[in-house]
């Protein structure tokens, strides 16, 4: 058994790297010594180092300013008010990713913590990423921020004596790099702390240029460019910007799909990237304005933040937030909307101006199925409310890039449904990074609403961030008509199984009849064990249950019953019109049922990181002999008032 062990690890290690590019593994290789070496200097004779390097060589870091240039994400959370953090800011403790926790001491620097070894990497990441000043700056008068800044930089700067992994990864840098420019670019500090920034920024531009997160690329080598094409602008160093603007350019050229959307996949990445990118062009914009020495570099990013930024628009759910799927995590409509705000006069005027127009663009209505070319993400957004009230994901894309599962989930097939604004079948969410059960549970088959088979994933999820075998989809046909969409693809994601199984889902979404079917095939030959997972909020409650947990042809109801009482007069469109959903089961075999609630897995939905809320599961299951089929349907019961009721 230790040796089938020992060889399935190996086989997964090697489904793993074997999709690495040779460039990612180099840099890992390069990296990992090259931040060996740094952490054996401490950062103030690295700093003395590098200073006496510069003056040797000649170069000169002198801060060019670039003015009304403000970060999106500053411009965000400045706009946002956020009162209590800005109160804990004050008094010495940092909120970040729904955890608080003190950072300075009233017994002085010395007892200042920035280290917080028990709380999750992603926190002491969020923590030394400096991002939370901004959630101050707007609430205080600009004496007491520079005092506050002040105060924690001192703080930062006494404790950070060696290049440990946190505080000085690249991503971390790249990220504080942007925050440190932003304090010297539109703050009055005093000289002390005015040189400190400086030293700071020029020590992390010189670390960074030599530890840019080739071995792992995705969003993180764009941040990388990111802060140092910003300091190329704030430094004035031509050259310097010309050769990563060209790495930018040659990095969107495969980041960015043809359909517009990033190729990680993940929504919530997507629109960090597109900040990124607008942050970029926003920084150059000013920088010509200030010098006229880029204006021909700016052209080729405004085709490129059009399409990511068309894209988004489309791919919106509901509720005016990007879908959940892969790895998410909240994305604030008012966010969004900066973002359009911003496209709106900078982009699109330029490319109306430069004579390119719109027409290239693959612009689709709300009331029109969203159909991907690369990303995989077939969504519908109803125009007429009055009529359909459905929206719908339905994900028929690969899981990831074959070199970057960083943000992968085992969820392909997954079906994403709201009415109005409500979930019916909802994603489980993110909490957290770290590794562990709770990790491997939301990156699972089972946390999505998609089937296993012998209780195996489709993609071959690992770790926090690692992934093997992946399932390919292909993609058979997709129709839409005046009031029927229908997608149908197939998987190979479980065809190593004994019999070869193959998932073939049909989904045929009934928009004026508020319904909803999902045809499932599990082709190949063998007994095997199939599980069908339903995600749903804990606010629908099953109605009525089937004797002895076996159902076969037989409707499950669903109720919605909203903690706040709201009553069906209330609000036209709102969650009391929902009622109550029917779920019809059309199986010639008998499946085994069980609603799982109030289960620490399957009973629950991240709405955040470390933000875990009640929810609901529906699992279905056969064990016997394939191929098999069964049809779901899911219909609003309410606005369906012919059909039988339920006996």
């Amino acid at each position: 058994m230790a040796m089938e062990s020992n060889l399935q690890k190996l086989k997964i290690y090697y489904d793993t790297i074997s999709q690495l590019k040779l460039r990612m593994i180099f840099y890992r290789v390069y990296g990992r010594t090259l931040r060996t070496i740094i952490r054996l200097i401490p950062v103030k004779q690295a700093d003395e180092l590098l200073s006496s390097i510069n003056k040797l060589i000649g170069n000169k870091y002198q801060a060019y300013k670039l003015p009304e240039f403000i970060p999106l994400q500053a411009n965000y959370l400045i706009k946002s008010k956020c009162y209590v953090e800005s109160s804990l800011i004050i008094n010495g403790q940092i909120g970040a990713i729904n955890e608080v926790t003190p950072v300075l001491s009233d017994k002085g620097i010395s007892f200042d913590d920035w280290d917080h070894s028990n709380r999750s990497l992603l926190f002491r990441f969020n923590l030394n990423y400096f991002e939370w000043l901004w959630q101050l700056e707007s609430n205080v008068t600009e004496d007491e921020f520079v005092n506050v800044v002040s105060r924690y930089l001192q703080s930062w700067t006494f404790h950070c004596k060696t290049f440990d992994a946190i505080k000085w990864s690249p991503y971390v840098i790249s990220l504080r790099m942007i925050v440190l420019i932003d304090l010297h670019n539109r703050h009055r500090l005093d000289s002390d702390i005015d040189k400190s920034i400086m030293r700071q920024i020029i020590l992390s531009y010189r670390i960074l240029k030599g530890l840019k997160e080739y071995d792992v690329e995705g969003n993180h080598l764009i941040k990388n460019l990111k802060a140092l094409i910003i300091a190329d602008c704030y430094f004035g160093n031509s050259k310097s910007l010309n050769r990563h603007l060209n790495e930018l350019k040659n990095t969107c050229n495969y980041q960015i799909l043809k359909d517009g959307a990033h190729y990680e996949r993940s929504m919530s990445y997507h629109v960090q990237v597109l900040a990124d990118l607008i942050d970029i062009h926003n920084a150059l914009t000013k920088y010509d304005s200030a010098t006229g020495k880029a204006s021909h570099l700016v052209t080729w990013m405004t085709q490129i933040i059009n399409r990511m930024h068309q894209w988004l628009l489309d791919s919106i759910s509901p509720t005016g937030e990007p879908w959940a799927v892969n790895d998410c995590f909240r994305i604030d409509p008012d966010l969004i909307q900066l973002i359009t705000n911003y496209c709106d006069r900078e982009i699109i005027p330029h490319l109306k101006s430069d004579g390119r127009g719109l027409s290239n663009l693959d612009i689709a209505s709300p009331d029109r199925l969203k159909q991907p070319e690369y990303s995989g993400y077939f969504t519908y957004r109803p125009y007429d409310q009055t009529k359909s009230k459905l929206s719908l994901l339905f994900d028929v894309g690969n899981p990831c890039p074959k070199e970057l599962p960083a943000h992968s989930h085992a969820d392909t097939f997954n079906v994403l449904l709201y009415f109005d604004q409500t979930p019916i079948l909802c994603d489980t969410g993110v909490s957290t990074y770290e590794a562990g059960l709770r990790r491997s549970y939301e990156r699972s088959s089972r946390a999505h609403n998609t089937v296993t088979i012998d209780k195996e994933n489709s993609t071959q999820v690992w770790g926090s961030f690692r992934a093997g075998r992946k399932a390919q989809v292909t993609v058979e046909n997709s129709d839409e008509n005046n009031n029927l969409i229908s997608i149908c693809a197939h998987h190979d994601g479980f065809s190593h199984l004994s019999g070869a199984p193959v998932h073939t889902r049909k989904i045929q979404l009934h928009k004026n009849e508020n319904k909803l079917k999902i045809f499932d095939t599990i082709l190949g030959s063998g007994f095997h064990d199939i599980a069908w997972y339903f995600h749903l909020p804990f606010e629908f409650k099953l109605q009525n249950n089937p004797p002895s947990g076996m159902i076969v042809n037989r409707p499950l109801r669903f109720r919605y019953e909203p903690k706040d009482d709201i009553s069906e007069t209330d609000s036209e469109l709102g969650p009391a019109t929902i009622n109550t959903f029917d779920l019809n089961i059309e199986c010639q075999l008998k499946l085994k049922y069980e609603y799982v609630v109030n289960d620490p897995y399957l009973g629950t939905i991240a709405s955040d990181f470390s933000k875990l809320n009640e929810g609901a599961c529906l699992t279905l299951e056969y064990s016997g002999e394939i191929p098999i089929k069964a049809i779901f349907t899911f219909e609003n019961f309410k606005l369906s008032p012919t059909r039988d009721k339920v006996s």
